[in-house]
């Protein structure tokens, strides 16, 4: 980063969740009234495909500015979040009728139908846009209903690399991608010696490096090392995250207007949000985001 690292944690409203432009699909659908976990993937979408950093990985105030206007519009998220539904619908049914053994009342399958959506769920229909691959999802499955918790279990037990979607931040046992303590003690001595313990850096942290980006799933700490050794951009990226009861929309932008002689730059983490009655800002999750931005390469 510049010598400015100052990171603007911002949160804009996108179209109400629980206004009137969603209540048909609500209604043909059953879904609950709270449709943020339909809504989060439609929103990661449009966005990722709309707002656009330049070559210098700036996005302009008025760029940004129209994005937000769009977001807010009856029709801009209406096909799109009904083609979640739809997916989600369609995959619960399929799910009813393979385990049926675990709905032993009618009044189980309506509320299945009718619950929130899994962390899973909202992974597998990302996975039809695999091509898209700037879009990560970080997942909290603790808050799961019963059924969800059953198939989240099912999943890591039978087949750990089913998830199909790279996020970060899932609760799993911490990995140790730290470069050994022997290998740094060794770099004093000779220039041979220096240089042959250089290589031995650079094999390790790309040897690392590989490991973590063959995996479906990473850890907080292997984000990290993904920023320090890897050089990953952050301003391609969009992220849905799991606020352990709501999901909202999250990108890290550099923002800089078009117009004004002087163009000063302003880092944001920039939270886009579907509740309009409650405010996210102060949640650790985007405190420690922003933190670790500022060892990010942008």
């Amino acid at each position: 980063m510049a010598s400015n690292k100052k990171v603007l944690i911002c949160e804009k409203k996108v179209i109400d969740q629980f206004g009137p432009t969603f209540q048909d699909l609500i209604k043909m659908y059953k879904t609950p009234n709270a449709i943020c976990g339909y809504l989060s993937p439609s929103l990661a979408l449009h966005i990722s495909e709309n707002l656009i950093p330049n070559e210098e990985g700036i996005v302009s105030k008025e760029q940004l500015g129209h994005e937000l206007e769009l977001l807010k519009k009856q029709n801009t998220l209406l096909n799109s979040t009904e083609d979640v539904m739809d997916f989600i619908q369609f995959d619960r049914s399929a799910y009813i009728e393979k385990y049926s053994s675990e709905f032993e009342l009618p009044i189980d399958k309506r509320k299945y139908l009718r619950d929130w959506v899994a962390n899973y769920e909202i992974g597998d229909y990302l996975f039809k846009y695999k091509k898209n691959t700037d879009i990560f999802f970080v997942r909290q499955p603790e808050l799961d209903f019963k059924w969800f918790k059953n198939e989240e279990k099912r999943r890591s037990e039978i087949e750990k690399e089913y998830y199909q979607f790279p996020f970060y931040f899932e609760k799993l046992p911490r990995s140790n991608y730290n470069i050994s303590d022997s290998v740094i003690d060794n770099n004093m001595g000779s220039r041979n010696d220096q240089q042959t313990t250089k290589k031995k850096i650079d094999q390790e942290i790309e040897n690392n490096l590989k490991t973590i980006h063959e995996k479906q799933f990473i850890t907080e700490e292997e984000w990290i090392y993904l920023q320090l050794y890897g050089r990953e951009n952050l301003l391609d990226k969009t992220y849905i995250l799991d606020l352990q009861g709501h999901f909202v929309v999250f990108r890290f932008l550099k923002v800089q207007s078009s117009k004004k002689k002087k163009k000063k730059l302003r880092r944001h983490a920039m939270i886009f949000n579907s509740f309009h009655n409650c405010k996210y800002t102060r949640r650790k999750v985007f405190k420690l985001l922003s933190l670790m931005a500022i060892k990010g390469n942008w």
